[in-house]
């Protein structure tokens, strides 16, 4: 049975993976009433800063005109400053994209004159394929500083036929304008309590409570139509309608993409698409859905390990009809022979010759690709199987012997190291890098260095300390749990920086008292959150261990009947 995308829920298709889907983060009426109060002394320091001439007086904002670009990450340096960079996550660099918002880049006190400024970009053509390199640009020029508050621009703009894509610098004529398109970036990307902080620093700032936000590391963010078409065809299927839902699945399969949302939802479609042709017995329009699904992408590894075993469905619907449960995937102990029998080979030394020898070897295409991804990724870890069990039917036994032998040690080396995760999370190790790695740079910048791609492929196996916050951002509940908690830390964050320039500006001692009781109360949340968060993310890679232990566990068993011989068939 499918299943709706709905604001907390996910869908589990067949043997694939726990697929994302779009998620409200509703702002819990502690954390939103704390930060009302906050904004409210926010405005008071405003207020108090401007009388004694503290405060910044520069800010640069980001402006991007390129549609065709996707802001990668952008550089700035003043005069001999340390460099900053900000990295933009999918979702920010797609609002940035349209051209409605800015992003403020920077903003500090300098002494007036003229100083330099230095920037750079590196982006990429929306639409570009895997591999292509990315664009890149500077800017070297000047600006000049007063004792009041300046503002500029920093345009990207998408050139042309006889230029590329450049950027310009030009003096912002309107600073609350740019203000205000700032807040409404902040907003749009989630991230409700800076937009706050801001707003209140404006000339008119009517404060409420924070507004929910999407979590911007969901795939499928930003598609609400898409997606509405999309349960309407999940609720077709599941209500006896599946001709007609499998329709509206192919149309949304081949509809136009312009943006990462519309992409993602359209891979979605054509996953859940050929997961349901192949329970129904229809190898042809399974491999035709799942060969639209792009790779490398959200959903390319279910799609992967969906094709191989769509090219050997003719084999499996002579004896049943098509595939009613996982194939390889052992779910526990008692199903694991239950799900061998399910395989399109009955008995373990069967050969396959002709036709069907072709197939297993067209299967090998997809499913070579997938086994050199993340072997945290069950999808992946079935995959091992899989190229193994191909390998063995086709009578190149070595072959076979080696790949189960790969599968053991892949899934001894991930059951260690998500060992290793797990006691670091029981140790409090998860929430004090997070804390510590916190800044206002958004969902991207908020965990600046996450896992070094394709870690696994080093010899030996070595995981980075924090390899784990992939696993954690692919789940919709721990995803949530880590969106709440970067709320309570933001809040923190902004209640320490009030109290130093409550302290610089010589407040009255009765601000600085409302400031002290907040960092109080926000101290209680945080400490509520960090615990539901530690909670959620052992419960996930506890899941992630015991998923692997079950796939090891097979792997060792197929290894064990290959060296019993022919005569140790499946039971």
């Amino acid at each position: 049975m499918s299943v709706r995308i709905g604001p907390v829920c996910s869908m589990l298709l067949l043997s694939a993976l726990l697929l994302s889907a779009p998620l409200q983060a509703q702002s819990t009426s502690d954390v939103g009433s704390l930060g009302v109060e906050a904004g409210a002394v926010e405005r008071t320091l405003a207020a108090l800063q401007a009388q004694r001439g503290l405060g910044d007086n520069v800010a640069l904002y980001l402006h991007s005109q390129a549609q065709d670009l996707v802001l990668l990450d952008v550089g700035v340096r003043i005069d001999e400053q340390a460099p900053r960079r900000y990295p933009y996550s999918n979702h920010e660099a797609a609002l940035l994209q349209g051209g409605q918002y800015q992003h403020r880049l920077l903003q500090l006190r300098l002494q007036p004159g003229v100083h330099r400024l230095r920037a750079d970009y590196v982006a990429r053509e929306a639409g570009a394929k895997p591999g292509t390199p990315p664009l890149r640009g500077h800017i070297d020029s000047m600006i000049s500083v007063s004792e009041h508050a300046t503002a500029y621009t920093l345009q990207l703009d998408g050139g042309g036929w006889l230029r590329g894509p450049a950027l310009m610098l030009r003096p912002a004529a309107d600073a609350d304008a740019h203000a205000a398109a700032h807040i409404a970036f902040l907003r749009a990307g989630g991230r409700t309590l800076q937009a706050l902080r801001e707003q209140a620093r404006l000339p008119v700032a009517e404060l409420g409570a924070p507004q929910s936000g999407v979590v911007p590391a969901s795939p499928l963010a930003g598609t609400p139509t898409a997606a509405t078409r999309y349960n309407a065809a999940i609720d077709a299927i599941n209500n006896g309608h599946a001709a007609e839902g499998r329709a509206l699945l192919a149309q949304l399969g081949r509809a136009e993409a312009d943006d990462g949302p519309s992409w993602a939802l359209r891979d979605l479609a054509n996953l859940t698409l050929g997961y349901q042709a192949m329970r129904s017995g229809n190898d042809g329009v399974a491999i035709q859905a799942l060969q639209q699904v792009r790779s490398p992408g959200p959903y390319s590894n279910p799609a992967l390990l969906g094709l191989g075993w769509a090219w050997l469905l003719p084999s499996a619907a002579a004896e049943g009809g098509g595939l009613t449960q996982p194939l390889l995937r052992p779910r526990d102990a008692d199903t694991t022979a239950i799900a061998r029998r399910a395989t399109p080979f009955r008995y373990a030394d069967a050969v396959a010759d002709g036709a069907l020898a072709d197939r297993l070897r067209s299967a090998l295409v997809p499913w070579g690709e997938l086994i050199g991804r993340d072997p945290t990724d069950p999808a992946v870890q079935e995959g091992l199987l899989a190229v193994a069990y191909a390998h063995a039917h086709i009578g190149a036994h070595e072959q076979a012997q080696r790949y189960y032998q790969r599968a053991v040690e892949l899934y001894q080396n991930t059951h260690a190291h998500l060992g290793s995760a797990l006691s670091a999370i029981e140790h409090g190790e998860l929430t004090a890098g997070l804390i510590t790695g916190t800044d206002d740079g958004g969902w991207g910048g908020w965990l600046p260095q996450l896992p070094e791609p394709r870690w696994w492929l080093t010899d030996p196996p070595n995981a980075p300390a924090n390899f784990y916050l992939d696993l954690l951002l692919a789940d919709d509940a721990a995803r949530a749990a880590l969106f709440d908690s970067r709320e309570i830390w933001t809040l923190q964050r902004w209640l320490a920086e009030q109290a130093i320039d409550l302290a610089l500006a010589a407040a009255p001692a009765e601000i600085r008292a409302r400031n002290a009781a907040l960092r109080h109360r926000a101290a209680a949340v945080a400490a509520t959150r960090a615990q539901a968060l530690e909670r959620t993310a052992h419960a996930t890679l506890e899941q992630r261990r015991r998923s692997t232990e079950r796939y090891l566990a097979e792997a060792r068993f197929a290894l064990a009947r290959m060296h019993d011989g022919p005569e140790g068939g499946m039971p």
